[in-house]
């Protein structure tokens, strides 16, 4: 069997495009190079891994669907090869590619992503946002080294670094007549109209809160993102019920709202960072997740549990 490595880059790179056109404009070098490695590389290991189509797009096979996280995990191996050596005299530098829960994005990545940066300036980290299932997918399949993320679901074929975990709150328009109290009992706010956020995962675990409690919600709205579940509570139309709460009480369309925390003891949303048990953890993967330790340390209630695998 030979094959280069620059074989299974153009490979994974052609995967993601979808066409050997669009990756070798990504990859900066002609199509014949890209079309030529990929024919070698299925010489190589006597498989096919694409289907051509006739506009120029290419599809996997069953085979190259199979074996396309392997080649991502070869590629992460020998990347992390070069940043230990490079390593012996230099700076931590090199490329992470990660997710974040899209919800908690805006609210701790992007300051968590500046910090990261700062200290370590020659790290590029690239990322995507996505709910629940499009991270875990992301993960599974080795596009993404390392994904920031809650607990909506079980992750135990993951492995797991514990940061913090956040109480549910409830969101009140700022007239509203529980706005001034300190907590807010979900069994007495039930019958009112409840905005719920439509993400799979999100909706679930906010409704099995009420199930928790024997109660049924009186539920009205279900927007697509978050913010449109404050928007439609600052204008008079519902409460809503949120895990992460902004640090700001204004939303978009400059209405004002009150997140209080819910006054029943139900199940918290525990924040995680997961791998795949089998890709390395590179040096520039560990960085991270310590940074990620000391950031959430120091914004949220650590949990107790800490890692598990």
């Amino acid at each position: 069997m030979n094959f280069s490595l620059r074989g299974l880059r153009y490979f994974v790179t052609t995967a993601e495009e979808g066409s050997v056109t669009a990756a070798a404009r990504r990859l900066y070098v002609s199509q014949p190079s890209v079309s030529a490695a990929i024919s070698h590389l299925e010489e190589s290991i006597g498989q096919q891994l694409f289907v051509r189509k006739r506009s120029s797009g290419v599809i996997l096979t069953p085979v190259g669907q199979h074996l396309l996280p392997e080649a991502r995990m070869l590629l992460a191996h020998a990347e992390e090869f070069q940043t230990i050596a490079n390593a012996l005299d230099a700076e931590l530098s090199g490329r992470l590619r990660m997710a974040c829960f899209i919800n908690m994005a805006p609210a701790y990545f992007a300051s968590l992503l500046a910090g990261f940066q700062h200290r370590y300036p020659d790290v590029r980290v690239e990322f995507d946002e996505g709910d629940q299932a499009e991270i875990l997918e992301g993960v599974r399949d080795a596009r993404y080294e390392l994904a920031l993320t809650f607990d909506l679901c079980e992750l135990d074929e993951f492995e797991i670094t514990w940061l913090a975990e956040i109480s549910p709150h409830v969101v009140l328009a700022q007239d509203h007549p529980m706005a001034r109290q300190q907590r807010v009992s979900l069994r007495e706010i039930a019958p009112e109209p409840l905005i719920l956020m439509d993400m799979p995962h999100s909706r679930d675990y906010l409704l099995s809160l009420f199930r928790s409690l024997g109660i049924k919600p009186n539920l009205r709205y279900l927007p697509n993102s978050f913010e449109m579940v404050r928007s439609l509570t600052g204008n008079g139309l519902g409460y809503g019920l949120l895990g992460l709460v902004p640090k700001t009480s204004m939303t978009y369309d400059g209405t004002i709202v009150c997140t209080l925390p819910v006054e029943e003891k139900v199940q918290p949303l525990r924040i995680a960072a997961i791998q795949l048990p089998q890709m390395p953890t590179r040096r520039v993967a560990r960085a991270f997740i310590d940074y990620m330790r000391e950031y959430f340390a120091a914004t949220l209630p650590a949990s107790p549990e800490g890692r598990s695998q």
